[in-house]
Order: structure tokens, then C-alpha cells, then sequence
């Protein structure tokens, strides 16, 4: 600015300006600065001194408006606190999305508005999809998730972003068995509801597997006596003890081939393609000209319809003895139930009520009765014989002719018949898996199934070797349990199949031996014997020799009288066989 020197005296010398704290602003022509000032004046160096001791301002400030910053009109993930205001001082932050401020102006200048704007809410990946239950993740991209709800076909939910909100929805699935989908719940999921094929109609695997049994074809007894020389017959019988539908059904047996069948022969003795659950085949065939008795195992194999391979095996003994001739005063115990040497054939004389036996010219023990009262057949001695033992008929129970009586005799009430007592003991019952090998039974050692045993009763007699003895045999069922019921009192012996056991070491048996067998003695027809148990631990172990004992399950009913009787309990059928 100009400054102009109030008085006469002019403004001399060097004008010096200081910059001053605060701004003024001064325009052209209309503001002036007035200088209060003192001076003296030194005429010997000719120089005025002007000092300034004073200033006074008289101004008109121009006006500054507000003008937001750089955070107006953008749109934020939370309230803004930064770049609210490029000029002027700033409010407070208002709203939760969007965010309202202002920015003062000074000098009089104006006051503006400024605003920001919330994310939008997103739904996440979840939404659109599928789910069989509640959805729990990835719901929101953007904002924060409401509860999820449901409905019959779909799954509902809101992301919320401060004031604003979005509604996302996934389908609900229900898992259906039969789709092909692997629903949770479902074991497998083959597309349909068809049994047999290895994924059941309730969508649970199924198991596969098969069992072969191979016996003398007379008594079906695993062990049998021939002549040297004589053909040994079998009776094979293959039966699909699984869930599943099987197939390439294969029986191999090396020492005798003519017991062998292949896929193509096995296939003509079943119905359809596959051999189906619970379905079996019996055949005979036989090992002709056997020179020495041996012990083999059949095996029988198959595929199910995943392509998985089942395997089932069988154990059988023949015998070899060299025959001996009728009449030569020597029992042959096979083929003979006498030999009386030259006294072969003479026929021997009953008394009256009595019995004899001879032994024929076949070596065959024929017995013969003497007459006896009530046979229909006068003989010496009687008087009468009406073919019955009844007094008061005219014929008395001695056969002596009885005088009538002009009252009738009432019949005698026929004497009741014997009431059979039935046997009610049983044989059991585990057998396990000796994890550790202590030979002691813990919670966490579980059965292992499908081992075969063979229990013998010495009959009634309680001795071994004559025709009163008999065989049964069963399986362990999954859990290891085993039974042998409707047993009566006696001895017996009780045997675990060696061949089903080789891959296992022995760690217990009842009687502490440890040889896959034991002696019981039930001591009466209701003795339930419940400690026959065996344990096996998984390391190897030697095969045992000889012929073994073989086994199926068995929980059914056994009849202790006659020579042949089959029962089925569930699901598995069992035999009782004359020795």
C-alpha cells in the first residue's frame, strides 16, 4: 500500500514493512492506514527519522462459505470421520446410512449440506442354493444376517446394512432315497429301491456273502467210511447268506474234481442271472475208486454285483478200510452187525413168549418172538386168543375161554401214553476277538462272526462210537454268539472249525488247552451251559491238522431222537445227523 505522510514532511529514506500476525485485507482506494508518529531531525547527517508508533486498520473482511470434503456423496462401509469438510467447521455426524453433516462458512459466508451413503446389503453365496438343512454359512457378502427361517421348499433370510436390508432365500432340500444324491442320513444312494444291489430300498449298504457245506451224501456227516477202492459220495450245498445279488459262482475242490462246477455250470442251478439272497443249490457228485482216505476243503467263491469277491470253504474227511468177509467169525463194524463164523444162518427157536436172535448168512442180527397171548394165534398152552389181552370178551387177558356173565363188562380205560420229556438244555456261547491277547473277555473286544463249531452228544447211552451219537453244527452270528439248545443230559464234545480259526493264535479255551475244543457234560435235560467260550488274538498262528471242525449258525430247535431233522432259525437252517 501507499503511505502517505500525514504532515508537511514527506516520507524520506528506506520504507521497511513487517509482516504482522492475523490477515487484513485492504482494498484500493477504500482502506487507508493512518501512521501516529514522532521524528527529530539530525542536520548534521540530513536524515529524517520516521518512527511508526501506531497502526490502525480500518477493513471489510470478504465472506468464506462451507464446502464439504471429499467424504460427500461417496458410499461408505461405516460412518464417515474423515473428509467431512474441504472449508469451514463441521456438525456432527447424523443417520445409520446414509450419514448427514454440515460445514459452516465464516465471514458470513455460506453453510452447506453434505451427505454420505451406506453399502448396499448383499446376499451371499448361499443364496440360490440348495440345502438339505438349516444354511449357516456364507449368507451375507454385504451386511449382517437376520435368522434363517423355513418353509416347506425353501430356506428365508435378511442382510441388514445399517438402514437398508435385502431378503435372500435358498431351496430346502428333503432328502428322498432313490434320487442318486448321497442325502445326509443315507449310507449310499444307488437311484432306486431295489434290494440285492448293494444299497438296499432304504438306502443302507448291504452285505454280501455266500457259505458252502460239503457231506457224506448218506448221512450228511462231514467224515465217512468207504472200502478201499469204493467211490466216496458228496453232497454239495452253496447257499448266498448276504443281502446282495451274486454272481460268477465258482466251486473249486482239488482232491475231488469231480465236485468242481464253474460259472456256467453253477448258473444252471439257480433262477435268473443273479443268485439272490437267501437262495441255494444242492448237487452230489462223487470221487470214484478212492485208494486212501484224505481231508480236503472246498471252496466256493462269488461276485456281487459291485464287483466285490466273496469267498466261503468246507471241510470233509474219507476214510479208507480194508473190507472183511462175512463168515469169517470177524465184526466188520462198516458193513456187519454179526459174524458167527460157520453158526452163520442157523436159525434159533422163541419160547412162548419170549425172544432170540441169530445172525443170518449176510451177517445180518435177525430177532424172532415166541407166540404170545393177544397175537390172534392159538398155540400150545391156550385156550383161546382173540388178538388182544382184554378180560370179560370171552377170551381172558391169559387166553383162557371166560364164562359170560349176563352184565357187560365195562371196557378198561386205556392206560395213558408216556409223556415224552423233552430236552431243554443248551451250549453256548461266545465267541471273541482278544485284542491284547490276555485271554480275558474286556468291553471293548469285539465277537467275530461266521466261525463254524460242531458239537457231538455221546447219546443216551453216554458212550462214544455206536449209532445213538449225534452231530450239530452252526455258525457264530456277527457279534460271535453261538448256541446250541434243546439239548439233553449227557456228554458231549464241542469243536472250532481249525480252518475258519488259522489266521487267528488261540488265547483261551474252556479247558485251558487251547486246541479248538473241549469236553461239556450237561447234567440234566434243562443244564444250560453258558461258559463255552473262545478267544483269538490276530496274529498268525499254525493251521491245526486233521480233519478240523467246521460250523453254521445255530439258534434253532433240534430233535435228540431220530436220524434226519432240519429246523431254520433266523434265517439260517441247521441239521441233526446220525453219526
Amino acid at each position: 500500500p501507499v503511505v502517505n505522510d500525514p504532515d508537511s514532511c514527506e516520507v524520506q529514506g528506506t520504507v521497511r514493512t513487517q509482516d504482522v500476525p492475523g490477515k487484513y485485507h485492504l482494498n484500493k482506494g477504500v482502506n487507508t492506514i493512518d501512521f501516529y508518529h514522532a521524528y527529530t531531525f539530525d542536520q548534521a547527517k540530513s536524515i529524517e527519522s520516521l518512527v511508526v508508533i501506531g497502526l490502525e486498520i480500518n477493513r471489510i473482511p470478504n465472506p468464506i462459505d462451507g464446502r464439504c470434503g471429499s467424504s460427500n456423496g461417496k458410499i461408505l462401509n461405516s460412518k464417515p470421520t474423515a473428509g467431512l469438510c474441504a472449508v469451514g467447521n463441521y456438525s456432527a455426524v447424523s443417520g445409520n446410512g446414509p450419514w448427514n453433516w454440515k460445514c459452516y462458512g465464516s465471514d458470513g459466508g455460506k453453510t452447506v449440506s453434505c451427505s454420505a451413503n451406506i453399502v448396499s446389503p448383499q446376499c451371499g453365496s448361499a443364496d440360490g442354493k440348495t440345502f438339505s438343512s438349516k444354511p449357516n454359512k456364507n449368507l451375507c457378502a454385504v451386511g449382517i444376517s437376520t435368522p434363517v427361517n423355513s418353509s416347506a421348499s425353501k430356506w428365508t433370510w435378511q442382510c441388514i446394512n445399517g438402514a437398508k436390508k435385502v431378503s435372500c432365500d435358498a431351496k430346502r432340500y428333503v432328502a428322498v432315497c432313490g434320487n442318486g444324491i448321497l442325502d445326509s442320513g443315507e449310507q449310499c444312494d444307488d437311484g432306486n429301491k431295489i434290494n440285492g444291489d448293494g444299497c438296499n430300498a432304504v438306502c443302507r449298504l448291504e452285505n454280501s456273502a455266500i457259505k458252502i457245506d460239503k457231506n457224506d451224501n448218506d448221512n450228511g456227516d462231514d467224515e465217512q467210511r468207504i472200502a478201499k477202492g469204493a467211490s466216496a459220495e458228496f453232497k454239495i450245498k452253496v447257499t448266498n447268506v448276504g443281502q446282495t445279488d451274486l454272481k460268477d459262482v465258482v466251486v473249486t475242490d482239488d482232491k475231488a474234481p469231480n465236485c468242481s462246477r464253474s460259472a456256467n455250470q453253477t448258473k444252471n442251478y439257480f433262477t435268473g442271472n443273479y443268485f439272490k439272497p437267501g437262495e441255494s443249490f444242492t448237487y452230489t457228485c462223487k470221487d470214484n475208486s478212492v485208494a486212501n482216505g484224505y481231508t480236503n476243503v472246498v471252496r466256493v467263491s462269488a461276485k456281487s454285483v459291485n464287483n466285490k469277491t466273496v469267498i466261503s470253504s468246507d471241510t470233509s474227511s474219507v476214510i479208507t478200510y480194508i473190507p472183511s468177509t462175512c463168515g469169517d467169525g470177524k465184526i466188520n463194524q462198516s458193513s456187519e452187525q454179526c459174524d458167527n463164523g460157520v453158526d452163520n444162518g442157523k436159525v434159533c427157536v422163541p419160547g412162548y413168549g419170549k425172544t432170540c436172535s441169530y445172525c443170518s448168512n449176510t451177517c445180518e442180527l435177525i430177532t424172532l418172538s415166541g407166540g404170545n397171548c393177544g397175537d390172534g394165534k392159538v398155540e400150545d398152552g391156550e385156550q383161546c386168543d382173540d388178538g388182544n389181552n382184554l378180560n370179560g370178551d370171552g377170551c381172558s387177558s391169559v387166553c383162557k375161554v371166560e364164562k359170560p356173565t349176563p352184565k357187560p363188562t365195562p371196557k378198561p380205560t386205556p392206560k395213558p401214553k408216556p409223556t415224552v420229556k423233552k430236552c431243554k438244555g443248551s451250549i453256548g456261547n461266545y465267541i471273541w476277538l482278544d485284542a491284547d491277547g490276555d485271554g480275558n473277555q474286556d468291553k471293548n473286544e469285539k465277537g467275530i462272526g461266521n466261525i463254524r463249531l460242531k458239537l457231538k452228544w455221546a447219546g443216551k447211552d453216554g458212550k462214544w462210537g455206536n449209532s445213538d451219537d449225534k452231530v450239530w453244527k452252526t455258525d457264530t452270528n456277527h457279534n460271535g454268539h453261538y448256541v446250541f439248545d434243546r439239548l439233553c443230559s449227557g456228554k458231549y464234545k464241542l469243536y472250532v472249525n481249525d480252518l475258519d480259526t488259522k489266521k487267528y493264535r488261540k488265547t483261551y479255551d474252556p479247558d485251558g488247552d487251547k486246541d479248538n475244543k473241549t469236553k461239556i457234560t450237561l447234567h440234566g435235560n434243562k443244564d444250560n451251559h453258558t461258559k463255552a467260550d473262545f478267544g483269538y488274538n490276530k496274529r498268525k498262528t499254525v493251521p491245526a491238522t486233521g480233519p478240523g471242525a467246521v460250523a453254521l449258525s445255530l439258534t434253532g430247535l433240534f430233535s435228540v431222537i431220530g436220524w434226519l431233522s432240519y429246523r431254520q432259525y433266523k434265517g439260517k437252517k441247521f441239521s441233526l445227523l446220525k453219526k
